[in-house]
């Protein structure tokens, strides 16, 4: 008894068939994530930005944070200055790396993604670090400093 052709797999054609699949698959995959980035950071100026603590009421306790742009630095978003001890202070990037969503004033230890629920840490120990929600990479931190005898605090942005 005879079957058409077309109906028929042979081996050869369906090892071909597979063979592409990982090829299809994975430029699906990259197409779909077109928008997610893994470096999502900005380049630094270089420049310093300083604040001064005695005018900034949100950052007089440990745990405190103010939201600030400056200019066009880190891209024109905003970043997150926390008081993370008595005589330290943090900074990191309100852009979340997976999809550029906008990350939340922290609250409970954590500041969210608005758009896809990351967690990020804003404690010492797991400052901008996904720590919960969408798994994705830690956010971008700047290197702050604190002067406790002027009372200044300086991000280089």
């Amino acid at each position: 008894m005879k079957t058409k052709e077309s109906s028929i797999v042979n081996r050869r054609n369906f090892m071909k068939t597979i063979g592409i699949l990982p090829v299809v698959s994975g430029a699906a995959i990259v197409a779909l994530c077109q928008g997610c980035s893994d470096s999502p950071t900005s380049t630094l100026s270089g420049e310093t930005i300083t604040i001064t603590l005695a005018n900034e009421s949100s950052l007089q306790s440990i745990g405190g944070s103010i939201r600030r742009t400056f200019g066009n630095n880190n891209n024109g978003l905003p970043v997150i200055v926390i008081r993370t001890a008595q005589d330290k202070f943090r900074t990191m990037s309100s852009y979340c790396p997976h999809e550029g969503g906008s990350v939340a004033s922290p609250s409970g230890g954590k500041a969210i993604c608005s758009k896809h629920g990351a967690q990020f840490g804003t404690s010492e120990g797991n400052f901008a670090q996904n720590i919960g929600g969408e798994s994705t990479s830690s956010l971008q931190e700047f290197i702050t400093t604190y002067n406790s005898s002027t009372g200044i605090i300086s991000i280089s942005i």
